[in-house]
């Protein structure tokens, strides 16, 4: 029989490697938004966006950018292998 301890621990074990996966998983993803965002080349960015998408394991999102005093919106894609690419539009979910 197991002691409440050593489920304890298995259960934490188990907890911080999950954690662990999805910190080092979204880190690597605000790297690449990180990189998009300095590719752009100006300093009119107001802000970001990113969801995972519901119909794929792909990541979108947009970057927002003032050109010519509009708020223009330039959408990215990142998949599972956290390769990264620009869209044209988002299909709804």
């Amino acid at each position: 029989m197991i002691s409440g301890l050593a489920m304890g621990i298995i259960g934490t074990s188990i907890y911080l490697r999950r954690k662990m996966k999805h910190t080092q998983r979204l880190n690597k993803i605000n790297l690449q938004v990180k990189h998009a965002k300095n590719s752009l080349n100006t300093d009119h960015i107001y802000g970001s966006w990113i969801k995972k998408s519901s119909i794929s394991n792909n990541y979108v999102g947009a970057i927002n950018v003032l050109e010519n005093n509009k708020i223009v919106e330039h959408f990215f894609k990142i998949r599972p292998d956290y390769s990264f690419s620009w869209i044209s539009n988002i299909k709804e979910d």
